[in-house]
Parts: structure tokens; C-alpha cells; sequence
């Protein structure tokens, strides 16, 4: 995520862009359901995995 944002800022067009709250607002929470989606799946897996075996 850091190095996305490090890309960001170094294209100067859309560094522009991304200077609204509102759309970092909406990036961070697209981010966060993202990740707490992804860690969910994983820990159906790890549990499911560990009933089988």
C-alpha cells in the first residue's frame, strides 16, 4: 500500500486528484473492507484446512 501511494505522489497529475479528503476517505475504506475480507477468507481456509487434516 505504501509504494502505491509513493506512486501517486510522484505522478503530479494525479497527485492533484488524490489531494480531496473525500476521495482519500473512499480509497482507505475500499482498503480496509478489502483487507478485512481477504483475512476472513484466509481464516476460513486455516480453520477448514485444520479440521480436515
Amino acid at each position: 500500500m505504501i509504494s502505491i501511494l509513493c506512486i501517486v505522489k510522484t505522478n503530479g497529475t494525479m497527485e492533484v486528484f488524490f489531494q480531496s479528503k473525500a476521495v482519500w476517505a473512499m480509497i482507505m475504506l475500499i482498503f480496509v473492507e478489502v483487507g478485512v475480507i481477504i483475512v476472513v477468507c484466509l481464516g476460513f481456509l486455516l480453520i477448514s484446512a485444520r479440521h480436515l487434516a
